[in-house]
């Protein structure tokens, strides 16, 4: 399954390969650490901070219109707002790890100025 909508996803970036590249490689960077700090905002029950961070990750992974996994962050950022941390944040959280890291996977390979099919 790809999480990116490619053809928005070219259409954003002009065909910029340079662009893209600098962007995806910002957000391979940067997204372990963030998942680091939203695990432990979440068994800290720091709401405020898990919905800073997972307002921080929506904003990043809208970059790269893979909306499934936005709104998985929309998602937990809510719950921060709501304070509900529970068994379901918690798979939730999980789920959005392992999505997150799909997400990187995709980008590391992808080249948007081939052909979209």
């Amino acid at each position: 399954m790809n999480l990116i909508n490619r053809k928005d996803l070219i259409s954003h970036y002009e065909g910029d390969q340079k662009v893209f590249k600098l962007m995806a490689k910002t957000y391979i960077d940067i997204y372990p650490g963030q998942l680091a700090e939203l695990n432990k905002a979440f068994m800290l029950n720091d709401f405020a901070q898990f919905e800073r961070i997972a307002h921080a990750m929506k904003g990043g992974i809208s970059n790269f219109f893979a909306e499934d996994l936005r709104l998985m962050a929309l998602y937990l950022e809510l719950a921060g707002k709501e304070r509900k941390f529970d068994k379901e944040i918690q798979e939730k959280l999980k789920k959005f790890e392992a999505t997150c890291l799909q997400l990187a996977e995709e980008l590391k390979v992808l080249d948007i100025n081939q052909e979209v099919a």
